[in-house]
């Protein structure tokens, strides 16, 4: 229920993460780029917040563990 920050090189940030929506996405090796992400999640307001921690919630909900089993089952057995 919280704002996703997550660097443009790890994982499946960027099939997750809508910056602005339920969180934001930093440029990996960028100090000055992240400081602005965080910078931007302590200036949001409560609302702001709460919104953006619901849409991270329902990101996290659609990428269930379920999900990601399957999907890792599927890629490592067509390489068997």
């Amino acid at each position: 229920g919280l704002p996703i920050l997550g660097s443009d090189k790890a994982g499946s940030v960027l099939d997750r993460v809508i910056d602005n929506q339920n969180g934001f996405i930093f440029k990996s090796g960028d100090e000055n780029d992240l400081a602005d992400k965080i910078e931007q999640i302590l200036l949001l307001n409560k609302e702001q917040l709460e919104i953006m921690g619901r849409n991270a919630r329902k990101t996290a909900l659609e990428w269930n563990i379920e999900y990601n089993i399957n999907t890792f089952k599927k890629y490592i057995l067509e390489d068997i």
